[in-house]
């Protein structure tokens, strides 16, 4: 900071230009977990959730692969199409 300061560069100019750089990698790591954590939350839906028509996508992957057990091809097409948004966001960032 002090270098920066003998630059000329403000204390707002410092921050803009050296820690949001520095911090951004964190910053999209904890937004990358916490989507793929809050996306596959299982217990709170399942515990507030009546209806089935308000499930959540793992809570209708359960009930989904519990329906179809016998076919496995249909769960395994359902579980591989309920990935594509995390992976997607994934691979984005």
């Amino acid at each position: 900071e002090e270098a920066a300061a003998i630059d000329g560069t403000s204390r707002l100019g410092f921050f803009a230009r050296m820690v949001i750089p520095l911090s951004l990698p964190g910053v999209v790591t904890v937004a990358i977990l916490s989507f793929i954590g809050s996306w596959n939350n299982y217990v709170l839906p399942l515990y507030i959730l009546n209806s089935t028509a308000n499930y959540t996508l793992p809570l209708g992957v359960q009930a989904f692969s519990s329906q179809y057990s016998t076919d496995t091809a249909k769960v395994l097409a359902f579980t591989s199409l309920a990935m594509l948004p995390a992976l997607i966001f994934f691979a984005i960032f």
